[in-house]
């Protein structure tokens, strides 16, 4: 029986793409596939090859989310600025704060994520060249890509109801790297991306990043984290909530 429609999920990792495809039938339950390809020398040859093998159904133009981590993507915290009122003023500021850090693309697309009133957003960029091509290679398998979007902020977005501690940092652990959000009343305040295997990533590293992430934004040590766990092939990220003891805390 083919399905009623798909929906995909497009992933790029550091050294990996994957996609995972979700299909609904008119009877009987929703099933899920996954594919995961090394990017070798060509990253978006990569891409084009496994949204070639997508699965498919008879609904045109099925929608596609794209979820990206460093290097496909940079972010930084923009601090708050009382006479910025337009986005577009917004946007101009984050831009010259990330040329400043050396974060910029050549042509960098900018987006800035809400906060609270007074409080840093975070800005995430990606180059405009490459959002460019991936939106042509996704119509070109009659793919509508609907949403573009930084793997850390998805992950904490999924896990809203989880994460309910309002200072805790958020962990992102995926196949090869590590992504740290450094939070306060909810909002971003520092965030850095490190490479390395998943299976590396014992707590004591962790820590070790996290200490090293505080440092480095000038933000405060968390008391404590959420380690959110993304394994290609499974449909939902697992999260899990851990106190750090005093004498890391206070590091």
């Amino acid at each position: 029986m083919s399905p009623l429609l798909n929906s995909h999920q497009l992933w790029l990792f550091r050294g990996h793409v994957a996609l995972e495809t979700t299909s609904w039938f008119c009877r009987g339950p929703r099933t899920s596939s996954s594919a995961i390809t090394e990017i070798g020398n060509d990253a978006l040859a990569a891409v084009d090859a496994l949204l070639a093998a997508a699965p498919r159904s008879r609904f045109p133009y099925e929608p596609l989310a794209i979820h990206a981590s460093s290097p496909w993507l940079q972010q930084t915290i923009v601090p708050w600025q009382p006479a910025l009122i337009l986005e577009a003023d917004w946007l101009a500021w984050a831009a010259l704060l990330a040329e400043d850090q050396g974060l910029c693309f050549t042509d960098p697309l900018l987006a800035l994520e809400t906060a609270h009133f007074a409080a840093p957003r975070l800005c995430v960029l990606m180059e405009r060249t490459v959002v460019h091509d991936l939106r042509r290679r996704a119509a070109a398998r009659k793919l509508r890509v609907w949403r573009i979007d930084s793997s850390l902020v998805h992950h904490t977005n999924e896990h809203r109801c989880t994460i309910v501690e309002p200072g805790a940092a958020v962990c992102l652990v995926e196949p090869d790297t590590l992504s740290i959000g450094l939070r306060l009343a909810h909002d971003w305040h520092g965030i850095l991306s490190f490479p390395g295997r998943c299976e590396e990533l014992t707590p004591a590293l962790v820590q070790a990043r996290l200490r090293e992430t505080a440092i480095l934004t000038g933000s405060p040590m968390p008391e404590n984290y959420y380690r959110i766990e993304k394994t290609v092939g499974v449909a939902d990220s697992s999260v899990a909530f851990h106190a750090l003891a005093p004498q890391d805390a206070m590091a």
